[in-house]
């Protein structure tokens, strides 16, 4: 609200919260972890209703006074510029008495909790990563974080961050993993181990000669993802991706190369043109894919000099 407005704090006394904050934890967490299900055990402190006064804040048989910092009404009004000579206000629980309405003396305060109704405990969790958890996952301990008098205890959660995998990515419940052939094995098969999975077995696959396997192609194995929760005997599957590895640019060079062309498929012929089709030779160069996915924008140092020059806008 802006301008000299008046508020109306009402004559219903402070309003609590009905629950305490709940704490929210993020935990780093790796995909193996996930794969196979990990067990965690946490040392923490939280507060606790004190177990002196029971949470009251002051001795046996005193009473806390009306609060003279909000009159008794747990909320003060807060003032703050908002620019250009407007001022805004709203609403805020009292610092002073927590939001009460009403305070203990000093003398009058609890001794263990010096009036502050909650003191510190040491407390115990023990985190079950459930196999099959995911990046984002929150697992919840109703009831174990912080408490505050006449409110529901707050919640721990943590939620659980995947790190990055050398060697899978997650989709889902699906793995997928890149494994680079040569170019021997590509054209006439092979039978090895190519990865190792999350649980440490070794993924042996063979391909039979005259299977060949193309750059960028993708094979599935199926039931080797990660395992449902809902469900645990439904798994996804592993995507293998393959990427074939090219010889040297000096490769050719030691090798006869008349020999290879009788084993290998022959080259293409050139695209048919006509006498009149002009036929440019080029030379090409390496380059980036991104570069063509990022268009670059030409500048002009001068932009008058360059208008001067008699170009058009």
């Amino acid at each position: 609200m802006f301008g000299g407005g008046g508020f109306a704090f009402g004559g219903g006394g402070p309003r609590r919260p009905r629950r305490a904050e709940d704490s929210v934890i993020p935990y780093n967490v790796t995909l193996e972890d996930l794969y196979n299900g990990r067990v965690a055990h946490f040392a923490l402190e939280k507060n606790v209703v004190c177990p002196h006064c029971q949470g009251s804040g002051g001795k046996p048989g005193t009473s806390p006074k009306d609060c003279v910092t909000c009159g008794g009404k747990g909320r003060v009004l807060e003032q703050r510029q908002a620019g250009s000579g407007m001022i805004h206000q709203s609403i805020a629980e009292c610092s002073q008495c927590h939001g009460e309405g009403k305070k203990y003396r000093e003398k009058d305060c609890c001794k263990k909790c010096k009036g502050q109704r909650t003191v510190s405990a040491k407390a115990k969790l023990r985190l079950d990563i459930p196999r099959g958890g995911y990046d984002g996952q929150k697992l919840v301990f109703e009831g174990q974080g912080d408490q505050l008098p006449n409110t529901q205890p707050a919640s721990i959660i943590f939620e659980l961050k995947q790190k990055p995998h050398p060697s899978f990515q997650v989709f889902g419940l699906d793995l997928l993993t890149t494994v680079q052939l040569t170019l021997s094995e590509a054209l006439l098969g092979f039978s090895r181990t190519v990865v190792t999975h999350l649980d440490g077995r070794h993924i042996q696959v063979s391909k039979a000669r005259g299977d060949v396997v193309r750059p960028g192609q993708l094979d599935l194995v199926k039931g080797e993802g990660m395992m449902d929760q809902r469900y645990q005997d439904r798994r996804g599957d592993l995507y293998i991706k393959w990427e074939v590895e090219f010889p040297p640019g000096d490769w050719a060079k030691s090798v006869d190369a008349d020999a290879l062309l009788a084993l290998i498929p022959p080259k293409r012929a050139g695209m048919p043109v006509d006498a009149e089709t002009v036929t440019d030779e080029v030379r090409t160069q390496s380059a980036d894919i991104n570069n063509v996915r990022t268009p670059q924008r030409r500048t002009v140092a001068d932009p008058a000099a360059w208008l001067k020059q008699g170009h058009a806008r």
